[in-house]
């Protein structure tokens, strides 16, 4: 009959799998007694707790570096959460003033339009004065032109 000492042999060196899988056909054939086979179980059991233990303090330090990173991108997301508000003011600030830029250009436009329409008038006008002036000034020249013709003859004679 094996002794415990066998079975921690068969844990250390082939693993808990391995003896797992040999104990039934041990204890069916009386090589081991249970209360050994217990025995060696809770030492596996025991180490296993063991290794539990230390990956869940490693498993908690994680989780708190994890909370303090985690509270410190919260403080910046606080931040640029605020900075985009204030950017948001600005941009809503800037919309109205464009939007009353282009009602002013607007105006502007139309007061340019009339202005143009009205010097076009004035120069429509002035052509129209230039074209009769012009059409007068031909009736007095020639008028003249006429009287010169006429009388010069006679003075000339003189």
């Amino acid at each position: 009959m094996r002794g415990v000492g066998d079975l921690i042999n068969i844990l250390i060196s082939k693993g808990l799998d391995y003896l797992m899988a040999q104990l039934p056909s041990l204890i069916s054939r009386r090589e081991v007694s249970r209360e050994d086979t217990m025995l060696v179980l809770l030492y596996a059991m025991a180490s296993d707790i063991k290794a539990l233990r230390e990956d869940m303090k490693a498993l908690r330090e994680d989780m708190k570096v994890l909370r303090d990173e985690v509270r410190a991108l919260s403080g910046k997301v606080d931040v640029l959460n605020n900075k985009i508000d204030e950017l948001s003011g600005k941009i809503d600030m800037l919309s109205g003033k464009v939007y009353s830029l282009g009602g002013r250009i607007d105006d502007l436009r139309k007061d340019v339009v009339g202005r143009l329409d009205y010097v076009s008038n004035l120069l429509q006008s002035l052509n129209s004065n230039i074209a009769s002036t012009y059409e007068l000034t031909s009736r007095v020249m020639a008028k003249l032109m006429e009287l010169y013709t006429r009388y010069q003859p006679a003075h000339a004679t003189q």
